[in-house]
């Protein structure tokens, strides 16, 4: 699903003239600014990559859990939590989503909450992502994070 842009650097370079050209002459808007969102996305170019890709949805591109999943890891970039967590939440919704892709997803959900500032909401997401994922290291230190912000927050 992801194109052939993220393979290097160079090769996303000449995709993304392409994209943009495919932009310019209003050729498959919906693909052409999809193309070049995840072509700025492996660039790291976060805020470029989000407007792409949020044309590329105005425009008739699939929504798909993959495409919400890098919006939403955007917005994480640009200190836009509570747009991730939408783009995280409703992108567990669409259809077709992997079981890895689902478990990010899911586990990008509770960044989200955590960085804007909703610990409770965000404790509640990770103790249902732990259950299913009881072994996995780095959700049970956030775990550890999460439970000192909510009891630090009852002290004041």
């Amino acid at each position: 699903e992801i194109c052939a842009c993220l393979v290097g650097s160079e090769m996303c370079i000449r995709d993304r003239m392409e994209f943009q050209d495919a932009v310019d002459k209003k050729k498959n808007l919906g693909e052409a600014y999809r193309g070049l969102g995840l072509c700025y996305w492996e660039q790291k170019k976060y805020e470029k990559a989000e407007k792409a890709l949020e044309k590329a949805l105005k425009n008739g591109t699939e929504e798909t859990a993959t495409l919400y999943n890098i919006l939403g890891i955007c917005d994480l970039e640009l200190d836009k939590p509570e747009k991730a967590v939408y783009y995280f939440e409703n992108g567990q919704e669409l259809s077709g989503a992997g079981k890895e892709l689902l478990k990010e997803m899911a586990y990008n959900l509770v960044v989200a909450y955590e960085k804007a500032g909703d610990y409770q909401s965000a404790k509640e997401k990770l103790d249902s992502y732990l259950k299913a994922n009881p072994d996995d290291k780095k959700a049970l230190k956030e775990q550890e994070f999460l439970n000192t912000q909510i009891s630090e927050g009852d002290q004041q």
